[in-house]
């Protein structure tokens, strides 16, 4: 097992908002399956992707979000694919989003 280091900024040009395609898929955070379709967050470090759901990185994401000055929600790729109750358990957890 390997543990990378990267600096919060370069991290999240590796987080993106994606969707599960084959219900196989387990949070690396809870275990719990994800159901087709399901959004994720997925991270990337180097050539891995650790998928996760929503609401267990929703608080991990606020505060690295809260690391980057100037970075929102709304710049992770896949930002779009939320519908309106996966973007508000999001904002919950916020970050930089302005009200």
């Amino acid at each position: 097992q390997v543990m990378v280091w990267q600096h919060p900024a370069c991290f999240l040009d590796g987080v993106a908002i994606s969707t599960e395609t084959s219900g196989r898929g387990k949070c690396k955070l809870t275990k719990a399956p994800f159901v087709a379709g399901e959004r994720r967050i997925s991270c990337t470090a180097h050539t891995t992707t650790s998928n996760f759901k929503l609401a267990a990185v929703a608080p991990s994401l606020r505060a690295l979000l809260a690391l980057v000055p100037g970075r929102k929600l709304e710049h992770i790729e896949g930002y779009g694919l939320l519908d309106a109750e996966e973007a508000a358990l999001l904002k919950q957890a916020g970050g930089n989003e302005e009200a």
